[in-house]
């Protein structure tokens, strides 16, 4: 039997997570798909790392507060890890901003949830060097790094098991390497019903991590019930991720390796929207405040450039219950829209009004912000 560490990335501003459709996702208390999906772990008594930006949190806390709850009374199920308020594209951040995004994400999981690891999920997986130094500073031991993500050289070079990485100007950081073939396997389970995809995906694996997207069911029919399926195969052992140093051994490479761009800026049509950001982000860093930090963290989301830049994903799906396999569409949403808004509102200082979804979220993590700071 496989030991899996399960790590989560949950975003609910993912680029194929529209608006609309999350806080339908959200709407419901105990009724709800999230209160549901997160009840499947508690009813499998599975644990898992859960790595919920602030933003989605501070959505959680004003729309649900009834999931809220589930996450606070079982800390056994749900390990709580750390992530940046925004889920965004480290490498334009300045030193600043960058830590202004992590305090943010730090301080809406513990206000929200009580409990936070000190094990940090970058973005993306971008981390730069300078990053890994601040990371130490405040108080993180461990980051996290998928190999498939990265270019064929960087590829050979990474561990895999636990090693160190260096900061500058001095310290180390345990990096944790997941799998990144398991999330494939995951999402094909899930898609095509198919539980021998999973048990022989794990063969190889006596201990093993793995990461993917909280969101990734909810973007498909009967989500809820093909996240059971998945976790109704009886061939691992779960666990939280734990810091065992002891492990990493001597093993050290000399940074976090860079992570291509190319997704992001595939034809370099959203290079004015980058621009204008940064511009905005030197004013918050110079003057911050509740109401322009929280402007300013409705801008900087990776998903933005996503929505705009990345193709729709094609995926073979299988109904439940039928035998035939067809080709089902994950539009990407409106994102870039709702960037270009909440630009104009940040730049321009504006109210945030109306009933639109995006200016809902807007509104709710502005109120969080207000108190956490």
């Amino acid at each position: 039997m496989t030991l899996l560490y399960d790590i989560v990335n949950f975003n609910g501003d993912g680029s194929c997570l529209d608006s609309g459709a999350w806080l339908s996702i959200l709407h419901g208390g105990e009724h709800s798909r999230l209160f549901r999906w997160l009840r499947l772990y508690v009813d499998f008594g599975m644990p898992i790392s859960l790595g919920f930006t602030g933003a989605t949190l501070a959505d959680i806390s004003f729309f649900n507060p009834d999931a809220l709850t589930l996450l606070q009374a079982y800390s056994d199920i749900f390990q709580i890890i750390w992530r940046p308020f925004s889920h965004d594209l480290p490498f334009f951040r300045t030193e600043q901003g960058f830590c202004l995004n992590l305090e943010f994400g730090r301080r809406a999981a513990e206000k929200l949830v009580g409990r936070i690891a000190p094990i940090y999920v970058p973005p993306e997986f971008m981390q730069t060097n300078r990053q890994t130094a601040l990371l130490i500073q405040r108080g993180v031991e461990a980051t996290v790094i998928m190999g498939k993500r990265f270019r064929e050289k960087d590829i050979c070079l990474l561990p895999d098991r636990p090693f160190w990485v260096k900061g500058i100007p001095n310290g180390q950081l345990m990096c944790i390497p997941v799998v990144g073939s398991l999330t494939d396997s995951y999402l094909a389970t899930i898609q095509l019903l198919d539980r021998s995809l999973w048990e022989s995906a794990l063969i190889p694996y006596s201990s093993v991590a793995m990461w993917r997207d909280g969101e990734s069911s909810f973007l498909l029919p009967d989500g809820i019930e093909r996240e059971r399926f998945w976790l109704s195969i009886a061939n691992v052992e779960r666990a939280h991720m734990h810091l065992a140093h002891e492990a990493a051994g001597d093993m050290q490479l000399r940074s976090y390796p860079i992570h291509p761009f190319s997704s992001w800026m595939n034809e370099m049509s959203m290079l004015w929207f980058l621009q204008r950001v940064r511009e905005l982000e030197s004013t918050v860093v110079e003057s911050p405040s509740p109401r322009r930090v929280s402007r300013w963290f409705n801008c900087i989301g990776s998903d933005i450039l996503s929505a705009v830049e990345k193709p729709p994903p094609v995926v073979r799906l299988r109904a439940l219950e039928r035998e035939a396999i067809k080709e089902f569409v994950i539009l990407r949403s409106e994102r870039g829209f709702e960037g270009e808004a909440l630009l104009e509102i940040a730049e321009k200082d504006m109210d945030i009004h109306g009933h639109d979804a995006w200016q809902m979220k807007a509104q709710a993590r502005e109120r969080l912000i207000f108190e956490l700071f």
